[in-house]
């Protein structure tokens, strides 16, 4: 399959009618698909950059709060609440600057059919690396548990942990259920012409 034919035939295909977050243009715009997807994973590559070096920022931080800091009102809950969230925020920082990586490696230079399976990762609403925020996910909730159980107050200790926990994965379920709404509504097109483009080249 020739690159630039291909690019060509996608380049007139009109927009769906909902939004994609910038990605859909409107009728003046002429700009092929494959140069909007490059625009795309620069940008992604710049936020993977930010968020990387945020969460190790992050890291530091609380491992100075943490565990470095000899304050002696520190009691070991807020000590161990700051391990589970320093281990989070590390996993993240290494996953993020793992996909920086990745996307930086990648290029529109690259063979076609390379750029497009890189540039596929970025629309996937799930992939293998996302397993690795189970562990994240754990230790927050872990953190958080220890770290909110210093005020419950007359509660007993059992039922302030089951409360927390109900109203813990209560709130990441709505957020998964948001999450899975925006993605269907700004890239789950996106990632159906990547993944015919991707067909074609096997035809």
């Amino acid at each position: 399959m020739n690159f630039e034919a291909l690019s060509k035939k996608y380049k007139e295909l009109k927009s769906p009618t909902k939004n994609t977050d910038g990605f859909l243009g409107n009728e003046e715009q002429n700009t092929s698909f494959l140069n909007i997807l490059q625009t795309q994973e620069a940008d992604a590559k710049r936020k993977y950059k930010r968020m990387y070096i945020l969460y190790a920022i992050g890291a530091v931080g609380y491992l100075g709060i943490f565990i470095i800091n000899t304050d002696p009102d520190l009691t070991i809950r807020n000590r161990i609440a700051g391990t589970c969230f320093i281990i989070a925020f590390v996993i993240l920082s290494v996953l993020s600057r793992k996909r920086f990586s990745e996307i930086k490696r990648s290029s529109f230079l690259d063979s076609q059919k390379q750029f497009l399976q890189n540039a596929r990762k970025s629309y996937l609403f799930w992939n293998k690396q996302q397993i690795w925020l189970v562990p994240v996910l754990l230790f927050v909730n872990a953190g958080a548990t220890f770290s909110v159980s210093n005020h419950f107050g007359n509660l007993n200790i059992l039922t302030g942990v089951f409360l927390f926990q109900a109203a813990f994965w209560c709130l990441l379920g709505i957020g998964f259920y948001m999450g899975k709404r925006e993605w269907t509504k700004k890239k789950e097109a996106i990632l159906k012409k990547i993944e015919a483009m991707l067909l074609e080249f096997e035809q």
